[in-house]
């Protein structure tokens, strides 16, 4: 049976119009051929996903600060910005636990000024690449701190130049039980700061002298917490420690010493 004519010119102008749309489908796909207000549309639409997706992200970012209870800082940069501001660091208030690695002491100021706000913070670290002028206002800040259990503090001392004392007596008292100084310091500063440290149960000098000789006057501190103590010695006549013993340490249990010159070596024979 023969195929009617018309119906073969029906088919043929359907399949050439199918081509053409398919065609106009391809052309239309590529970027260049889309006109100008769909292009619009479409980075319109980009735009707030973008932003959509920035504004969830930085939610997020925000709710996890609020999280944070360990925090270690060696970045400068990164510090100006967090201890910008009071504000900034109401992000962290679950802060514990806050290091400082290898940072100037010009961030000193910021860094005390705004850290009263960290209301859980107990242990501080602090390692310093440069020198501490007065060592005073430093210790004066740390001892603000209310919940401070744990501090340990590196600075740097310039090597024959006289180290300047801490004689200030009007400190905070503070809750610190474990403190370590790692750096040159005077019997004199350390004197004056157990004053404040009536909690105190672990204490640990890397390099305690005296350069002229002094005589300790004060009446007996009861440190009953207090029951470890490591203290490495130097220029130290043994009878000035004695009495630092007497004085400070009555109640220490487990006392390491270790003397790096002959004075205190040959009169505690």
């Amino acid at each position: 049976m023969e195929r009617p004519e018309n119906d073969s010119v029906y088919v043929y102008n359907n399949n050439k119009k199918q081509k053409i749309q398919n065609e106009l489908i391809i052309n239309k796909s590529r970027f260049e051929n889309l006109a100008n207000e769909t292009v619009y549309e479409i980075f319109q639409y980009f735009d707030k996903s973008f932003n959509s997706n920035k504004y969830h992200n930085n939610v997020k970012i925000k709710f996890y600060l609020y999280r944070i209870n360990y925090l270690r800082l060696s970045n400068p940069f990164t510090v100006d910005i967090i201890f910008s501001s009071s504000r900034i660091l109401w992000d962290y208030i679950q802060l514990q636990t806050l290091i400082f690695d290898n940072i100037d002491a010009q961030h000193l100021n910021n860094i005390f000024k705004h850290s009263v706000y960290l209301s859980k913070l107990h242990l501080l670290v602090f390692s310093l690449v440069d020198y501490v002028q007065d060592p005073d206002i430093l210790f004066h800040h740390i001892f603000r701190l209310s919940k401070l259990k744990y501090c340990k503090i590196i600075y740097q001392t310039i090597y024959d130049q006289q180290l300047i004392p801490i004689y200030s007596t009007d400190f905070t008292l503070s809750p610190i039980e474990y403190f370590v100084l790692n750096n040159c310091f005077l019997i004199v500063s350390l004197c004056n700061l157990l004053l404040s440290l009536p909690k105190l149960r672990y204490l640990s000098i890397d390099y305690l002298v005296v350069f002229n000789y002094l005589d300790i006057d004060q009446d007996s501190i009861a440190l009953e917490c207090l029951k470890y103590v490591s203290i490495n010695v130097d220029n130290i006549h043994f009878n000035l420690f004695q009495k630092l013993i007497k004085y400070f340490f009555g109640c220490v249990e487990v006392l390491r010493l270790r003397a790096h010159d002959t004075t205190l070596s040959s009169m505690s024979n």
